[in-house]
């Protein structure tokens, strides 16, 4: 092909033909750029479709890992939930009549749930790689990919929060490992009943007049209330936001 158009050029100069060689040599550009053009435009194209597959995976792969997340995070809220309970179970003990109603076991079985800690625990693989590869501008909606890049700053707030109430939980357990017994809390749970040594509080109910676990009891519940209604619902409602978007996104 390159040797016709050669042959093309030399005739036209061999027979003098200036103003045809002139066009012929315009036209021939012209046909050079048009291919060069072509071929941007079919990479770019290529390029373009590449990223779109790449965009619809990650897509696939985030709203499986979101979805995980959101299903974690509603059993963490219920667990939440029934510490609170728990905690004002607990509270509601410190007036007088209602510690006096009650037996020993509803006492144990009141101080039971201070032995688990809240604490969600998201999976984040499909996300982090997307951010640190640099691919998250390959998800063009800018809400999603605004989201997803905050999500682990909303996450970090949450642990600060979980942390300030793990604290208050180790002050409670302090306390009532001073002044109370889970020996006897655990054998009143358990029914296996033994002979309790001397050295032992013969009623945990005593922990009840303790003012310093009052006051942390109170502050856990607190605590544990603001991280229910503003952490973990408002986390909630951004994976769900996310969960929209990809779900909107893939249809």
């Amino acid at each position: 092909m390159l040797r016709f158009f050669r042959r093309i050029r030399q005739d036209l100069l061999r027979e003098k033909r200036f103003s045809s060689y002139l066009f012929y040599a315009l036209g021939e550009i012209i046909l050079v750029v048009a291919g060069i053009l072509i071929a941007l435009q079919i990479d770019n194209w290529n390029t373009k479709k590449k990223n779109l597959d790449a965009e619809r995976a990650y897509l696939k792969s985030l709203n499986i890992e979101f979805s995980t997340n959101l299903v974690t995070l509603e059993n963490t809220l219920k667990e939440n939930e029934d510490l609170i309970k728990a905690l004002d179970k607990l509270t509601g003990l410190f007036d007088p009549d209602t510690l006096e109603s009650i037996s020993e076991k509803k006492v144990a079985l009141f101080l039971n749930p201070l032995g688990k800690e809240v604490v969600y625990y998201p999976v984040r693989g499909v996300m982090n790689d997307i951010i640190s590869s640099g691919n998250l501008n390959l998800i063009r909606n800018s809400e999603l990919r605004q989201k997803i890049a905050s999500f682990n700053n909303e996450l970090k707030r949450v642990e600060n929060q979980e942390r300030v109430a793990s604290e208050i939980r180790a002050n409670v357990m302090q306390i009532t490992s001073q002044n109370g017994s889970f020996a006897m809390m655990f054998a009143e749970i358990s029914g296996n009943k033994t002979r309790v040594p001397e050295f032992r509080p013969k009623s945990n109910k005593q922990l009840f007049t303790v003012l310093e676990l009052e006051n942390n009891l109170e502050l856990y519940k607190q605590v544990t209330l603001t991280t229910n209604n503003y952490f973990y619902k408002g986390l909630k409602k951004n994976i769900e936001d996310i969960l929209y978007n990809i779900e909107k996104d893939l249809n």
